[in-house]
C-alpha cells in the first residue's frame, strides 16, 4: 500500500514536472533565444491589450465619476411629499425616519412658493419697508424660502455656498441671508439688520379665485449676501432647485412666530413643505448610470413602503443621469473610433511577425519532420510559445493599459498632462476583470485565427518545400485583384465631400448618404491607401535613384544599390507598417492640435473679447467702463428684430466705425476670426459696411429662405412699437453685402448692418422719420471691452475689476476671457479625447520603433548570405552600410511622406467625426471644428520615424555584415 502511494506521488511530481518543462519553461527559453520573432509578436500583443484596456478602464473611470462631474453638483439627489398632511412637525419626523437609513447623507427641509399638485398654486414675495437706514419708498419684491435651521452644515447647503457667498453661513435666531443686489439697493452692508419684513402670500382656489395671507418679521439681522448668477452649472437651472434666482433665506424655525401664523397655514394647507435628500454614494452603484438611476428609484420606494404616512417621492437626478449615459455612449463610439486604426496595426504586427517567425522556423521545421515529428507536435510548440506570449503580453499590456488609462485621465491637452488634479498612479492600480478579460479575448481570437491560418498551413508543407530555397510569395488577393487600389479610390469621395462642404457648394445628397461616407471613408482611405503606399514605395524609389546616387559618397556602390532596389521584396511590408504607424501619428497630432485650437476657438467666439459686460437697461457706458482700472477700450453691440418678406430676421449692429479704426491699427478690440464671414475679412466686412450704411449681412440660410444671393437688394419691413394697429414701416433698397457665419460673442444666425443703419430701424420703430436718430448716441446692453493688461493680466487683477463691476449694480452680468481661459488646459475639460490622442500618438510611435528593430534585424538576417559573399568578393564593412542606407533611405523616405499624406486626409475624414459626437453632446452651440495642420511638428515626426528608421536598419545590419562566409552560405 505504501508502495503504491509512493509510486503515485512519483507520477504526480514527474507529471507536474513535465507540464512545467513543455508548457512554461520550453517556451520561455525558444523566445529568449529568438528574440527578434518574439519581439513582433510581443509588441502587438502589449500594442492592443494596452489601448483596449486603457479604454475600458478610463471609461470605466468616467462612469464612476459621473456622480461626481454630473450628479453632485446639484444640491440633492431626491425630495419627498407628505400627502394630505404636510404639516412642519409631521415634515420633521419624516426627517428622522429617513436619517435612520444608512443610505442616507444628509437631509434638509424646505418650505418655498413651488408649484403643487392640483390647482393650488402658491407665490410668497418678501417686501422690505422699513430698515435701520431710512424709509424705503420703493418695493422691492424677492421670493423667499425658509430652510432647515443647521442646513450649512452639511452637502446639502455645501452647494450654496459655491454661489460666490459671503459672511457667514448661518440662520439661526433672527437671521437672513439675501442676494447681493438686493443688499447693494437696499444700501446696507452684511451684520446690519432689517427693522421689518412684510410677507404677503397669494394661494388660488380651483376655481381660480386668490386669497391672501399676510405676516411679518422684525429685527433680522443679515448673516451674508450670495450672486445668483454664480451657479454651478445649467444642468441645476433644469431641476427643483432652492439655491436658484435671487430669494431670500431665513430659517423654518420663524414660521413659529405668532406674526407668521397665516404664512404658515398657508404652506401646510399647500403642502409646500419638501424634505430634500443627498444620498451616501458608496452604497449605491455609481459606476453604471442605468443601474444606479434604478437603486436610487429602489431607494426611494421603500422608504416610501415603510413609512406610516403617505410618502411621494421624486429622483430629481434621473433626467442628467440619462443624458449622461447617452453621452458616454457617443464618448465610448469615439474612443472606439479612435482605438480601431490601432488594434488594426497591432494585427498586421501579428500577423507579420507570426510569418517572419514561420520564415525563421523553416529549417527548424523540416529537420524535425526528417526526425519523425508531425505536423501537430510541431504545431502543439508554435502554439505553446505564442500562448506564452499572449499570457505574458496581456498582463504587461493590462498593466502599461492602467498607465494608459491615468494618463489620458490626467491629459490637459495633447502630450500635457496635470498630475497633481488627478487620483496618483498608485491608486489607479486595481484590477477590472472585464478590462483585462475583453482585450485578452479580442487578441486571442486574433492570435488564433492567424496562428491557425497561417502556421498550421505553413508546418504541413512538405518536408523538401521546407529545405527549398525559399520562393517570392503570390500577391495577397486585396493586392493582386488591385482591391487595394479601388478601395483608395472610393474613399476619396470622402475627402471630395470634405473638400466641397469646405467650400460650401451644395450638393444632392441625403443627409444619411452623407454620414455613410464619412463613417466608412477613414477606414478605406486609411487601409487602402497604406497599401496603395507599399506598392508606391516599390516604385518611386527606381525614379529617384538618379538623384540619390549622384550623391559622391554612393559612388562605389552604386551599382549594388541599383540592383538591390529592384530585389528589395520584404521591405514593402515594413513600408505599410511605417505608413500605418506614421499616420496614425499624424491623426494624433493634428486632432489634437486642433481639439486644443478648438476648445480657445470656442471661448473666444462665446466671450467675444477680454471682457464681455452686459448691463440691465440699455445706455452709454463708456466712461463707466473705462474709468475701471485695467479697461481702456470698448465696443457696444445691440440687436433687433427685422422683417423681409415673411421671414424674421435678427440682426445685430455695433459701433463699426470704431472698431474698423482699431482693426487697421492692428488693436481690435473684438475677437474677430478667420471665418465669420465668407469672402470677406473682419476689416473687409466693416470696411464694405463704411462704404455702403445701407447694407447687410445675412446668413448663408438667410439668403436661401429669401430666394437672394450676394448683391440683391431687399426690403425690410419695421413694426411700430406701441402701435394698437400693428403699423409697419417700410425701407427699400437695402443691399446684401455679403454672408456672415457667426459673430464674436457667441452670437450666430443673426445679421449684421451698421450702426447707422440700426438708429434708422430704431427710429422707424419708434414711430419716427428714419433720420431722426441718426445724431442719437449709440445704447446699447452689451459691450465688449478690451483690457489694457491683455494676456499678461494676474489673477489679482482679474479679481480688482471683477470687483469693480460688482460694485456697479447697473452691471447684470460679465465674462471674462483670461479668468475662463485657464480652464481649458485642465482634467475635466474634452472627455479624455486628448488623452486618448496623446497615446495613440505615443503608442504609434513605439510600435514603428520596436518594428524597425524587430523587423529590420529578421530581414537583414535574411540578406547575410548575400553580405558574406560581397565580404568575400572584397567589399568592405563600409561599403556594406552605405548600401543599405541607401536601399532604405529612398524607400523610408517615401514611406514617411506617404503615411503623413495618408494621416492628413484621415484627419479631414475622421474631422466630421467630431463634429458629429460634439453635436451628439450638446456642444453644437459652438464654431466650426477647422482642421488645424502643424507643419512643423508633422515635419519632427517623420525625420524622428525617419531617422529611427534608419537607425533601426544600420545597428540590424551590424551582426549580419560580420557573418562568416562558410557559415553564412551554409546549406542544411
Amino acid at each position: 500500500m505504501v508502495k503504491i502511494t509512493a509510486n503515485k506521488k512519483s507520477n504526480a511530481y514527474y507529471f507536474r514536472k513535465r507540464i512545467i518543462r513543455e508548457f512554461f519553461l520550453a517556451p520561455f527559453h525558444s523566445i529568449v533565444r529568438n528574440k527578434r520573432r518574439s519581439m513582433a509578436m510581443l509588441s502587438g500583443i502589449v500594442l492592443a491589450v494596452t489601448l483596449l484596456s486603457g479604454i475600458l478602464l478610463y471609461n470605466d473611470e468616467l462612469k464612476k465619476n459621473n456622480y461626481k462631474t454630473i450628479v453632485q453638483d446639484f444640491p440633492y439627489d431626491a425630495r419627498f411629499d407628505i400627502m394630505g398632511n404636510e404639516t412642519l412637525d409631521n415634515m420633521k419626523d419624516l426627517e428622522s425616519f429617513i436619517l435612520n437609513d444608512s443610505r442616507t447623507l444628509d437631509t434638509a427641509l424646505f418650505a418655498s412658493s413651488r408649484s403643487n399638485m392640483g390647482n393650488n398654486w402658491l407665490a410668497t414675495y418678501v417686501t422690505p419697508k422699513y430698515t435701520n437706514n431710512s424709509e424705503i419708498d420703493y418695493v422691492y419684491y424677492y421670493r423667499s424660502t425658509f430652510v432647515s435651521q443647521d442646513i450649512f452644515t452639511g452637502p446639502i447647503g455645501q452647494s450654496f455656498m459655491q454661489m460666490n457667498f459671503k459672511g457667514e453661513a448661518n440662520l439661526t435666531g433672527r437671521s437672513v441671508i439675501l442676494p447681493e443686489s438686493f443688499l447693494e439697493s437696499l444700501d446696507l452692508t452684511i451684520g446690519d439688520s432689517i427693522d421689518m419684513l412684510n410677507f404677503s402670500q397669494t394661494i388660488y382656489s380651483p376655481s381660480g379665485d386668490p386669497n391672501e395671507n399676510h405676516g411679518f418679521l422684525t429685527n433680522l439681522t443679515i448673516r451674508g449676501t450670495y450672486d445668483p448668477f454664480e451657479q454651478q452649472s445649467d444642468e441645476m437651472n433644469s431641476i427643483h432647485n432652492p439655491f436658484h434666482s435671487d430669494r431670500i433665506y431665513l430659517s423654518l424655525d420663524l414660521l413659529n412666530n405668532a406674526n407668521m401664523v397665516d404664512i404658515h397655514h398657508g404652506f401646510t394647507y399647500t403642502g409646500n413643505f419638501y424634505l430634500a435628500l443627498k444620498i451616501d454614494v458608496s452604497q449605491f452603484n455609481v459606476k453604471e448610470p442605468i443601474k444606479f438611476n434604478k437603486e436610487l428609484n429602489l431607494f426611494i420606494n421603500q422608504l416610501t413602503r415603510d413609512y406610516s404616512a403617505d410618502l411621494q417621492g421624486y429622483n430629481e437626478i434621473e433626467q442628467p443621469l440619462l443624458r449622461f449615459q447617452s453621452q458616454s455612449i457617443f464618448i465610448t463610439f469615439l474612443y472606439i473610433v479612435l482605438a480601431i486604426p490601432v488594434v488594426l496595426l497591432s494585427l498586421y504586427l501579428l500577423n507579420f511577425g507570426l510569418e517572419m517567425a514561420l520564415e525563421e522556423r523553416r529549417r527548424a521545421i523540416a529537420i524535425k519532420k526528417v526526425q519523425g515529428a508531425n505536423s501537430k507536435q510541431i504545431f502543439s510548440e508554435l502554439r505553446d510559445e505564442t500562448l506564452f506570449l499572449l499570457i505574458g503580453g496581456s498582463v504587461l499590456g493590462y498593466c502599461l493599459g492602467i498607465i494608459a488609462a491615468w494618463a489620458i485621465s490626467s491629459a490637459s491637452g495633447f502630450m500635457q498632462t496635470d498630475f497633481q488634479s488627478n487620483l496618483s498612479l498608485w491608486e489607479y492600480f486595481s484590477f477590472d476583470l472585464w478590462a483585462f478579460i475583453i482585450p485578452l479575448l479580442v487578441v486571442s481570437v486574433l492570435l488564433i485565427i492567424v496562428t491557425y491560418k497561417k502556421g498550421k498551413k505553413f508546418i504541413e508543407q512538405e518536408v523538401t518545400q521546407g529545405v527549398a530555397k525559399r520562393e517570392l510569395k503570390k500577391e495577397r488577393i486585396f493586392k493582386r485583384y488591385k482591391l487595394d487600389i479601388i478601395c483608395f479610390m472610393l474613399s476619396l469621395s470622402g475627402i471630395a465631400l470634405v473638400m466641397i462642404k469646405m467650400l460650401k457648394i451644395p450638393i444632392p445628397i441625403s443627409q444619411a448618404t452623407e454620414i455613410a461616407i464619412f463613417v466608412i471613408s477613414p477606414f478605406m482611405f486609411w487601409i487602402g491607401g497604406s497599401s496603395v503606399g507599399s506598392r508606391i514605395v516599390k516604385k518611386i524609389p527606381l525614379k529617384m535613384e538618379k538623384s540619390l546616387l549622384a550623391i559622391p559618397v554612393f559612388h562605389d556602390v552604386k551599382q549594388i544599390i541599383k540592383s538591390g532596389l529592384k530585389r528589395r521584396g520584404d521591405i514593402e511590408r515594413l513600408a505599410v507598417i511605417i505608413i500605418l504607424t506614421l499616420s496614425i501619428a499624424s491623426l494624433a497630432t493634428i486632432q489634437g492640435n486642433t481639439e486644443e485650437t478648438q476648445a480657445e476657438r470656442s471661448l473666444e467666439w462665446q466671450i467675444g473679447a477680454d471682457w464681455q459686460i452686459n448691463f440691465a437697461e440699455e445706455n452709454n457706458y463708456h466712461d463707466a467702463i473705462t474709468n475701471i482700472s485695467g479697461l481702456d477700450d470698448s465696443i457696444a453691440l445691440n440687436s433687433m428684430n427685422i422683417r423681409s418678406l415673411s421671414s424674421w430676421i435678427s440682426v445685430v449692429a455695433m459701433e463699426n466705425e470704431q472698431e474698423l479704426f482699431n482693426l487697421k491699427q492692428n488693436s481690435p478690440v473684438l475677437f474677430w476670426q478667420n471665418d465669420n464671414f465668407d469672402a470677406f475679412t473682419a476689416e473687409g466686412a466693416l470696411q464694405a459696411l463704411e462704404d455702403n450704411p445701407e447694407g447687410i449681412f445675412l446668413t448663408a440660410d438667410h439668403l436661401y429662405m429669401l430666394d437672394a444671393k450676394v448683391g440683391d437688394l431687399i426690403e425690410i419691413r419695421i413694426y411700430v412699437s406701441n402701435s394698437s394697429q400693428g403699423e409697419v414701416k417700410t425701407m427699400e433698397n437695402i443691399k446684401i453685402l455679403g454672408t456672415v457665419n457667426q459673430l464674436p460673442g457667441g452670437i450666430q444666425s443673426y445679421g449684421l448692418i451698421s450702426r447707422q443703419l440700426f438708429l434708422k430701424f430704431q427710429a422707424l420703430s419708434n414711430g419716427l422719420e428714419e433720420e431722426a436718430m441718426i445724431g442719437s448716441q449709440f445704447n446699447a446692453t452689451r459691450y465688449y471691452v478690451h483690457s489694457s493688461h491683455s494676456s499678461n493680466i494676474s489673477a489679482g487683477e482679474i479679481e480688482d475689476i471683477k470687483n469693480a463691476l460688482e460694485s456697479d449694480s447697473k452691471v447684470s452680468n460679465y465674462l471674462s476671457y483670461y479668468e475662463q481661459y485657464a480652464a481649458i488646459d485642465t482634467t475635466e475639460q474634452g472627455y479624455g479625447i486628448s488623452g486618448l490622442l496623446s497615446l495613440n500618438f505615443v503608442i504609434s510611435l513605439v510600435a514603428v520603433f520596436i518594428s524597425a528593430f524587430s523587423f529590420s534585424a529578421i530581414l537583414m538576417e535574411r540578406r547575410k548570405h548575400e553580405f558574406a559573399i560581397l565580404r568575400a568578393i572584397g567589399a568592405k564593412k563600409g561599403q556594406i552600410y552605405k548600401m543599405v542606407i541607401g536601399e532604405n533611405s529612398l524607400m523610408m523616405f517615401t514611406a514617411s511622406i506617404w503615411g503623413i499624406f495618408i494621416g492628413v486626409g484621415i484627419s479631414y475624414l475622421f474631422n466630421n467625426v467630431f463634429i458629429f459626437i460634439n453635436m451628439m453632446l450638446q456642444n453644437s452651440n459652438s464654431v466650426y471644428r477647422s482642421v488645424v495642420l502643424p507643419g512643423v511638428e508633422l515635419l519632427i515626426i517623420s525625420c524622428i520615424t525617419f531617422f529611427g528608421m534608419m537607425a533601426a536598419s544600420v545597428l540590424s545590419v551590424r551582426s549580419a555584415a560580420n557573418q562568416d562566409l562558410s557559415l553564412a552560405t551554409k546549406v542544411v
